[in-house]
């Protein structure tokens, strides 16, 4: 099938193995394909000493632990002085699709897509030459991820074109994230402004014993005002309060934060209750504001300790998964993405704008599995497309010059809504928008994605 455009291909596909250069390292990769021109996912650097022990903190409960003397050159000689390891890693699909690094695995001729809880990149040089990871010793990489579960670890086979089986494990729990959880302090009640009497208020007075509310205890007038904030239709006006004789007063906390108590009047079977506040006389209100000031100063102290920790807390992950690798490369943690509630069936793609394209260069993305897995369709697995429609789908497409076309989240519960809820589709047309704007950096890319 021909469409009518004349534009480059979407993306080359390569059948031989190529070389890019990301972050001043050249590294040899086999059908790697980031899709979108200049842009990548970067890789941290960090110096270590090729003689000691080294274990790497890199931030969110990531970290490498490397044994002394744990690299050779190509030669298989020992390395010593400073080494340069990289890193990177890949916690969402969205990552994986900016990389190109493929999702799918190969078992026996039957292929599977992939679901992850977190993918990472490692190298290492010394003066710019490659060096490897000496026979017998081992790096320890713990990878942290928000998600639970068992998953399978493999390496990304870059000369067979597939993912090795390297075994499994159990995640633990990031034990630092659980100490800073422990150790949150508490935050006392926001401390409550003092009002000044007012010639204005509508004051109450009533004898009370403030046992039960220390922090008016302090003060030798305390003198109640008829609040605003009352909601109670039934009193338009409290003169009749004052007229009447009440045999039974009780005063509760009603808004700690507005220094509001609701004030409950009985005499028989006459019963009301509305909202008062406390007021204080001149001498007592410079008195509390002084009290006042001191405990906000304490607050605010607190508050920011507070914030502080849950920053931290905010930048560790719940999870670990641990593996030792005995050489660099690209590792996966992952399972197979399988639904009960698949839908298959065979699709075909539309843009909104005249952007037509010969039927071989269409590329498309599943973005699905809460952004843990990616299944990648071009004209060859087309017309087996599936998606499972009780979790989030996200559909993209990589024009030439960075463009980007999408079938939004909401289009596929549109989808279902209106037309696979009333019968079975075997065929269906994608009509996908062009976004009018040249994405130009990954921090762009993954805006776009999370607002679809």
């Amino acid at each position: 099938m021909k469409l009518h455009i004349k534009i480059a291909p979407l993306v080359l596909i390569l059948v031989f193995v190529i070389s890019f250069t990301n972050c001043n390292k050249h590294i040899s990769k086999a059908f790697i394909e980031p899709p979108l021109n200049g842009i990548n996912i970067e890789f941290i650097s960090f110096k270590a000493d090729a003689a000691s022990e080294n274990n790497i903190d890199l931030g969110y409960g990531n970290s490498i632990e490397i044994p002394a003397n744990a690299f050779v050159n190509q030669n298989n000689e020992p390395i010593s002085g400073e080494v340069d390891i990289d890193f990177r890693e890949f916690q969402e699909a969205v990552d994986i699709l900016i990389a190109g690094i493929p999702m799918t695995y190969d078992s026996g001729g039957v292929k599977y897509d992939f679901q992850t809880a977190g993918m990472f990149e490692i190298n290492a040089s010394q003066s710019g030459e490659q060096i490897y990871i000496a026979e017998g010793k081992k790096l320890k990489v713990n990878l942290a991820s928000e998600v639970d579960g068992d998953y399978n670890f493999y390496k990304l086979d870059t000369n067979r074109g597939n993912w090795a089986y390297m075994g499994g494990a159990n995640p633990s729990i990031n034990e630092r994230k659980a100490e800073l959880e422990k150790d949150i302090p508490k935050m006392p009640d926001l401390p409550k402004e003092p009002r000044k009497f007012s010639k204005k208020d509508p004051i109450i007075d009533f004898d009370i014993d403030y046992k039960d509310f220390p922090e008016l205890k302090a003060f030798s007038t305390v003198l109640w005002a008829y609040s605003d904030q009352n909601k109670n239709p039934r009193i338009k006006s409290i003169n009749w309060v004052f007229k009447t004789k009440w045999a039974s007063i009780n005063l509760k906390e009603y808004d700690s934060q507005n220094a509001l108590y609701l004030l409950n009047l009985k005499n028989g079977e006459l019963e009301t209750e509305f909202l008062v506040s406390p007021v204080l006389s001149s001498s007592d209100h410079e008195k509390a504001l002084i009290i006042f000031n001191k405990q906000m100063s304490n607050y605010n102290i607190g508050l920011a300790e507070r914030k502080l920790k849950e920053e931290r807390i905010e930048n560790e992950r719940s999870f670990i998964r641990s593996y030792e690798i005995m050489d660099f490369g690209i590792f996966n943690w992952d399972i197979f993405y399988k639904r009960k509630d698949i839908i298959a069936f065979n699709a075909r793609i539309k843009y909104d704008q005249d952007y037509d394209l010969e039927a071989n260069d269409i590329l498309v993305y599943l973005i699905t599995a809460n952004n843990k897995a990616i299944i990648k369709y071009n004209s060859n697995n087309l017309s087996s497309f599936r998606f499972c429609p009780s979790d989030e789908n996200k559909l993209v497409s990589i024009l030439p010059g960075n463009k980007i076309a999408v079938f939004t989240n909401r289009d596929f519960k549109l989808l279902v809504e209106n037309e696979l809820s009333a019968r079975k589709v075997d065929d269906y047309e994608f009509k996908m928008k062009i976004i009018n704007k040249e994405v130009s950096s990954t921090a762009d890319f993954k805006k776009l994605i999370a607002t679809i």
